[in-house]
């Protein structure tokens, strides 16, 4: 499967090499099993933003299959071919794209692909042996999945926030923190951080400290949550989901940025003198995207503020992602953050893939059946059909 930025290819995901769960992507192996998400983002050196965007690329690796293909992927390393060539002509003005193998990272200049993990900390049932694992199994697997991220040379770990079962990812600074302590070199991001049921004052606290614990190495992804019965729990109207991002964002940068803050608005308390503590590393707060589904008005609050977007292309026609990206794209070059190619522009698409088509079916549809992210509702054959999810062989996901 292509990754195009801007009509320049970055990333090829070919057919399995050292095992039926494995998949090689630009010399790195990674399960077959996969949700692909790709964009742009400013990348930090030294707790700095770079002055371009990097081009961003994510695996969501389908963790029923995960352990055991990177697993796999370890033992059959010395089999792989080296990193996939890179086109230096077709990149033109564009940088040079990082390629991966099975160990290392090879940079040069920005922008970079970058893969890795993203987990909603789903409690699902083996499709293969029908268990359900516990909550704390699927806490500890959380953790080892992230190390495993890291061993094999991916770049970013990322976790959702869910308050609600069969979810175990309630508090993702608590993961994160627990993870930075074992790991390196792995940059560790949420998938969702709720920023319209959490205090900013407690985002700016919890993330800040997360970013002296991890050295830095700390995203965020502002989202308001598709479920509704989340908000009452936190005293807040799901109806008043946009303007809860909108005031909570504008606070929270705030507090990042001034020493000192004088806040009042319609959703909390008043705040006089405030400190924030501990202040951002480096006085660099991390850096954020704001994700979204479908609405218009989160894709000009990510260009306000230049801030990255990402479209989540994963339940909705490509026709739809592509008005979010333009509208954002265009938005980021009225406020004069650069042109509009230079806008930081996440995206994602899910894939199976097998050697054949029916193989794939065979094997995916007991995690489509049972996994809960994908609603219990319409069949594989309707989802594929109607959303960017692709289960087949790989000419048919190239098509």
């Amino acid at each position: 499967m292509l990754l195009v930025r801007a009509g320049v290819v970055v990333g090829l995901l070919r057919e399995p090499v050292g095992g039926p769960l494995l998949d090689h992507v630009g010399g790195l192996c990674v399960p077959a099993g996969a949700q692909l998400l790709g964009g742009d983002r400013r990348r930090r050196r030294s707790h700095l933003l770079d002055e371009r965007g990097v081009g961003i690329g994510v695996l969501h690796l389908l963790e029923s299959v995960l352990v055991v293909g990177l697993d796999a992927c370890l033992a059959h390393a010395e089999d792989l071919p080296g990193p996939a060539p890179v086109n230096r002509e077709a990149l033109g003005n564009a940088g040079v794209v990082r390629t991966v193998d099975a160990h290392t990272i090879q940079s040069t200049e920005e922008p970079v692909m970058q893969f890795g993990i993203f987990t909603v900390g789903d409690v699902t049932p083996d499709p293969t042996t029908g268990r359900t694992p516990t909550e704390n199994e699927r806490i500890k697997a959380t953790v080892a999945i992230a190390r495993k991220a890291e061993e094999v040379g991916l770049d970013v770990f990322a976790t959702g926030e869910h308050h609600n079962p069969p979810f175990v990812a309630s508090n993702p600074t608590a993961t994160l923190a627990f993870i930075a302590a074992q790991t390196e070199r792995l940059l560790l991001s949420t998938a969702t951080t709720l920023i319209t049921t959490t205090d900013p004052v407690l985002i700016a606290e919890d993330y800040a400290k997360l970013q002296h614990l991890a050295d830095g190495r700390v995203d965020l992804m502002m989202g308001r949550g598709n479920t509704g019965p989340v908000y009452p729990w936190f005293g807040k109207d799901i109806r008043d989901g946009i303007p809860l991002t909108i005031e909570n964002y504008a606070l929270l940068r705030r507090l990042w940025r001034e020493d000192v803050v004088d806040w009042e608005g319609k959703f909390r308390t008043p705040l006089q003198g405030y400190t924030a503590t501990p202040r951002p590393l480096d006085g660099v707060p991390p850096f954020v995207w704001h994700g979204s589904i479908r609405s218009p008005e989160i894709a000009e609050q990510a260009a306000y503020y230049g801030d990255g977007f990402f479209a989540n292309h994963i339940f909705w026609p490509a026709s739809h992602t592509a008005r979010m990206v333009g509208l954002y794209r265009r938005r980021f070059e009225h406020y004069g953050h650069g042109s509009a190619d230079q806008a930081i522009v996440g995206l994602g698409g899910q894939v199976f893939m097998r050697r054949n088509s029916q193989d794939a079916v065979r094997e995916f549809r007991p995690y489509f059946d049972n996994a809960p992210v994908y609603g219990h509702g319409p069949s594989l054959e309707d989802f594929t059909a109607q959303t960017p999810l692709t289960v087949g062989s790989p000419q048919q996901v190239i098509e």
